[in-house]
């Protein structure tokens, strides 16, 4: 029978989550920051989440999946403007934690991407969040990922574990794959059963049948 295989990446998102085919639509770029009510420019978090939520679309997962080349070369040029752009916020010196874990999600979508020094700098990033904030969820969650993406499965359990206590329910999932790669089968149905009682889904069930049944693998960059 063939192998069922899990693919570990940057953004584990769940196995249901697979619609990685469709042309690239990214936000206007310009409308993420605005000026507010005193004339000051302000980044509008919620066109930069939709624009890193397209993004995600493509690239969350190793290797990259787009429509067209035209699509993969506009989504690696989004990251590095979107990256560069926001720079200064992130070498403030009081820098947001909001900002920061952004920052360091999209750096690691451009390691998806191949792109020179992004795994350095989202490495780096994420630790400025987690340091000024250590118990923020999504810090915690994204920083989790991000590692488990390169491998380091057991230093993204400390921070998947500070996220699942800070109530994301996604962390419980990503542990459960975390324990998987480091060879324990009892801990990852553990964590996977428990995910699936709260968000029940068949995919989810097949792959806790598959390594019930010693059927699956890691597969990582």
């Amino acid at each position: 029978m063939k192998k069922l295989t899990i693919i570990f990446s940057v953004f584990v998102a769940l196995v249901s989550v697979a619609a990685l085919a469709a042309p690239y639509k990214p936000e206007d770029v310009k409308q993420i920051v605005k000026k507010n009510k005193i004339g000051e420019y302000v980044f509008d978090l919620k066109v930069l989440d939709a624009h890193i939520k397209n993004l995600m679309l493509h690239t969350a997962n190793y290797p990259p999946k787009f429509d067209s080349e035209s699509d993969k070369m506009q989504a690696t040029k989004d990251i590095i403007f979107l990256t560069n752009m926001m720079e200064t916020l992130v070498n403030d010196p009081k820098p947001d934690p909001e900002i920061l874990w952004r920052v360091g999600l999209l750096c690691g979508l451009g390691y998806n991407l191949d792109l020179p020094g992004m795994s350095r700098t989202a490495d780096a990033v994420f630790k400025k969040a987690v340091e000024l904030e250590p118990e923020h969820m999504m810090a915690n969650y994204h920083y989790g990922i991000f590692l488990a993406g390169k491998g380091n499965f057991k230093d993204a359990q400390t921070y998947l574990k500070r996220a699942l206590a800070r109530g994301h329910r996604d962390a419980e999932y990503s542990l459960g794959l975390t324990y998987l790669g480091l060879g324990n089968k009892a801990k990852a149905l553990e964590n996977l059963n428990s995910y699936q009682k709260k968000n029940p889904t068949k995919n989810i069930s097949r792959m806790i049948n598959a390594i019930e049944a010693e059927q699956t693998t890691i597969l990582k960059k």
